[in-house]
């Protein structure tokens, strides 16, 4: 998993927020791909990790917060995706 402040297609991320139950969020979400929007800012489209129609769009900002959202290896992503599921 690649380190630092560079997001890649491919990269996995989570959000750090908590449910309105006060539980971590398990929704994973995979680069799919990066673009440049208007202002010169970086944008990643992201896809859900339990429903490939789901996407957003987020700057590449956004992503790299720590505060807003965190990276995810594959293992954890895997085993995010099965805890979500059940």
């Amino acid at each position: 998993m690649p380190t630092g402040k560079r997001v890649e297609i491919g990269d996995r991320f989570k959000p750090v927020d908590v449910s309105a139950f006060g539980r971590p969020l398990r929704i994973g979400w995979r680069v799919s791909k990066i673009t440049r929007k208007a202002g010169g800012f970086d944008h990643a489209q992201l896809v859900s990790d339990t429903d490939p129609i789901d996407t957003k769009t987020i700057s590449v900002g956004a992503l790299l917060d720590t505060k807003l959202f965190e990276r995810i290896a594959a293992g954890d992503f895997e085993n995010a995706t099965l805890q979500r599921l059940r």
